[in-house]
């Protein structure tokens, strides 16, 4: 997974792993925290593909999650 390039794509970053995390912290199944991180992507670039998107988002989701376990210990 490449690092978001521009400052769009950071903005997309950011919000995909917000909307997962308050997904996540709110007790909702796993499926629907991943689709709450894709819906963020979509808003963002709504000319992406469901496919690309849905790729886009869960590679940055499971990224963090990496690095998190990796320098955080978490």
């Amino acid at each position: 997974m490449r690092c978001p390039e521009t400052e769009s794509d950071k903005a997309a970053a950011a919000d995909v792993l917000a909307a997962f995390l308050t997904a996540r912290n709110a007790g909702r199944p796993s499926i629907d925290c991943y689709l709450a991180g894709i819906a963020e992507w979509r808003r963002h670039y709504p000319d992406h593909e469901q496919s690309y998107a849905a790729h886009r988002a869960v590679a940055l989701i499971l990224a963090q999650h990496v690095y998190r376990n990796k320098f955080h210990g978490v």
